[in-house]
């Protein structure tokens, strides 16, 4: 990889396209950056108003040029550190130098404000920090515990006949039984098969609803998926 001493090294990674991957912080990132940044000696030469030593100046621009050569790699930081995509999206570098340089002193401002315990700035910062680390771990455990509840779920509709005549019915694989409403009973002659013996109440998504009672048996047909 020709990695040497005192380059900088930005770890991701890969984000899915579906809400499944964890976003990692702006900050996070950004301080990530910063610690693996080695500052050279003070004989370093800086750049302009930066602040930059030329060699940082010269593996930022390696990173800048990484990024706009690889977009599939721009894209999926575009969630963490928008601003610096849209500044290799631009190829604007002085841009790119502007916002690495005010993230970074930001980044730094924070870890120190959480390593001062008379700051309640610093207090409140790491309370965020242990609350999105909770968070991240109750994700984490969703995933590998509840998978189906991050998974699309295609509605499945058919096309079937009630006692001869065609409908479209909804297929709800979790249901104990099925329900039609009345209008659909009507126009399939069901309303002489229903026991009013069954009459209920029943609480759903849509609010309570009042069945008018149960059929027990009918001709039905299977005819095809929508």
């Amino acid at each position: 990889m020709q990695i040497r001493g005192g380059d900088i090294i930005l770890v991701t990674t890969n984000q899915q396209a579906t809400s499944t991957g964890r976003r990692r912080n702006p900050n996070d990132l950004i301080a990530d950056l910063v610690k693996s940044i080695k500052v050279p000696k003070a004989s370093s030469s800086r750049h302009g108003n930066s602040g930059l030593h030329e060699d940082e100046l010269a593996q930022l621009r390696a990173m800048f040029d990484g990024l706009r050569n690889n977009p599939e790699r721009l894209n999926s930081l575009r969630g963490v550190i928008p601003d610096l995509v849209t500044a290799v999206e631009q190829n604007n570098f002085d841009m790119f130098i502007a916002k690495y340089v005010a993230d970074r002193e930001q980044a730094i401002a924070r870890q120190r404000a959480m390593l001062d315990p008379s700051s309640a700035e610093g207090q409140r910062l790491i309370a965020e920090q242990i609350e999105r680390e909770n968070i991240d771990y109750s994700h984490q455990f969703a995933l590998e515990h509840m998978p189906e509840a991050y998974i699309p779920v295609t509605m499945l509709y058919i096309r079937m006949k009630i006692n001869g005549i065609a409908v479209k019915a909804f297929i709800d694989s979790g249901a104990q039984v099925s329900i039609l409403s009345e209008r659909i009973a009507q126009r399939c002659n069901l309303m002489r098969l229903v026991d009013k013996r069954f009459r209920r109440s029943v609480h759903g998504v849509g609010g309570m609803q009042t069945l008018i009672g149960k059929i027990h048996a009918c001709k039905r047909i299977f005819v095809k998926y929508l």
